[in-house]
């Protein structure tokens, strides 16, 4: 829910104090452009014009979702359709894996996967996914195809996971419980102090691959492993690790990309 106040007729100050400009929305302006009349409020709180007509003139202005903003006087507050509101979220689309680590899906999404009949290896891809596209649409308001290119897992992907995955739901009745498992890890990211943008790290690992020397320390240190070192390829060990960094699909990253492209893959 994010929230907008102004006068809507003339000025409530007869001098106009110095600060923020344009349109503040609480969810993308910061704690002092919020708190600004408290900043010598004292000093000019007696010009304000409240005379018998300000609460009519005096306008807030609510956005719901991916709705237009709507203007309500505070007159009329109790007109507000508060139910439609949703918690303004803290992280934003570079701060969500585009994959649900393997310990958040442990942590909220268990309790749902045992509900699945029939579950498989499948539909934990299909809820991860999923989960990852759901996080990015709250912070974004975009469909899942759109979110699915923001995360760089392609438009494709998010149109075969939003059906895929909601029939499955659907036809379980799963749809709210899987809602509540996403509003967890949205929470869980809320609360995080320390949040990763995977973004940035994908721009950082979008040319990365294993070095030779490190290709050896990797051996050196595995010994029991040294009779594959003729044969494994260490384009595999570059493709493991930028999953696990990036927090992506190893299908996404840009060697598998790449390779595809040749046709090797």
């Amino acid at each position: 829910m994010d929230v907008q106040m102004k006068d809507s007729g003339a000025s409530s100050f007869r001098q106009v104090p110095e600060g923020p400009r344009g349109e503040a929305w609480s969810d993308s302006c910061r704690l002092e452009d919020l708190a600004f009349l408290h900043r010598g409020f004292t000093e000019y709180a007696h010009q304000l014009d409240l005379d018998e007509r300000w609460a009519r003139r005096w306008t807030t202005r609510w956005k719901f979702g991916r709705d237009a903003a709507a203007t309500y006087s505070v007159r009329d507050l109790n007109e507000v359709d508060v139910p439609r509101t949703v918690p303004v979220r803290r992280f934003t689309v570079d701060e969500v894996p585009p994959y649900l680590p393997l310990d958040w899906f442990s942590d909220h999404f268990t309790d749902l996967r045992t509900q699945l009949p029939d579950v498989t290896y499948r539909d934990d891809r299909l809820l991860r996914r999923g989960a990852s596209l759901r996080l990015a649409e709250l912070v974004t308001g975009l469909t899942w195809p759109e979110c699915a290119e923001a995360l760089k897992v392609g438009n494709g992907m998010g149109r075969y996971t939003l059906n895929a995955l909601g029939r499955r739901l659907t036809d379980n009745r799963l749809g709210p419980a899987f809602t509540r498992a996403v509003d967890q890890v949205a929470e869980r990211l809320d609360g995080s102090a320390h949040r990763t943008d995977y973004a940035r790290r994908r721009r950082r690992m979008a040319r990365w691959s294993m070095g030779d020397t490190h290709w050896s320390h990797l051996f050196e240190k595995l010994p029991r492993l040294t009779h594959m070192r003729s044969t494994a390829d260490p384009r595999i060990a570059s493709i493991i690790v930028w999953s696990d960094v990036t927090r992506a699909e190893a299908p996404q990253c840009p060697i598998v990309k790449k390779e595809r492209g040749r046709g090797d893959a």
